[in-house]
């Protein structure tokens, strides 16, 4: 009777100490399998991502001990080395590059997928969905629009055209008590608002405007980077990031 109680023992502590064997394999694996880094944006910090899922962060915060792939609207300039000095410098075995204007910069580390796209003049059916955007809203007075053109771009890589639109009447020269800035994203022939301010100032520069910076796929999921900005620092600028899952589209961090 005691040999087999101490059978049924030895039995089971040799199964816990298999289970926790395999609980730690399956955790390591699971670590080994994890795909992190970091996205940079030029203006404002950047965002630390951990699989799909990602939160903004300080620049003081990023570890630039590792190598980062620049991109320059939508190109690839190269595999860089990092340093921040009151401005961000570049290096490329050892010797410094000089870059200019807007970038993102994402980590080696990070399995990522920087998704296309085409610059495209808008057509009559998207004049006739800003019209309806702005009608909504009651904004009519206007004449003239910032730019005529679209980010054509397949956002989850399901086949269709999707676009993003970034337009304002900021700069009408005619005198107008409606100003407006708006974000529009067509996702899969729906039409997401994701930003419109309007102002009944005189002044339309004290609204924001949006920049279209980069749209990146981790996993299953797609994450656009843009930069709000204002004019003659009327606002204080921020670095936005929303995420593209599920056929939704949701602002899931921003950096002031």
């Amino acid at each position: 009777m005691e040999n087999t109680k101490t059978v049924k023992i030895v039995i089971a502590f040799v199964v816990i100490c298999i289970i926790y064997m395999l609980l730690i394999f399956l955790l390591n694996l699971s670590k080994k399998d994890q795909s992190s880094g970091y996205i940079i944006n030029s203006n404002l910090g950047g965002f630390y991502c951990r699989n799909s899922a990602c939160e903004w962060i300080r620049t003081e915060e990023i570890d630039l001990t590792q190598s980062f792939d620049v991109y320059q609207r939508n190109n690839l300039l190269g595999s860089y080395e990092l340093e921040y000095a009151s401005k961000w410098n570049f290096y490329q075995q050892n010797e410094w590059q000089e870059i200019y204007g807007d970038f993102i910069a994402i980590s080696k580390s990070l399995k990522y997928e920087i998704i296309p796209y085409q610059i495209e003049n808008f057509t009559i059916e998207d004049y006739k969905m800003i019209q309806k955007v702005l009608q909504e809203k009651s904004i009519e007075n206007y004449t003239t629009l910032n730019n005529d053109f679209a980010y054509v771009l397949d956002l989850d890589k399901n086949g269709t055209e999707d676009k993003i639109i970034s337009v304002s009447n900021q700069t009408e020269e005619e005198n107008t008590n409606q100003y407006f800035t708006l974000l529009l994203i067509v996702l899969n022939g729906n039409v997401h608002t994701i930003y419109q301010e309007d102002s009944l100032k005189s002044n339309g520069f004290v609204l924001p405007y949006y920049s279209y910076m980069e749209a990146i796929k981790i996993g299953n999921q797609t994450k656009i980077v843009v930069n709000k900005s204002y004019f003659n620092n009327a606002g204080s600028p921020s670095t936005i990031l929303l995420d593209v899952s599920d056929n939704k589209i949701t602002e899931e961090t921003i950096g002031e």
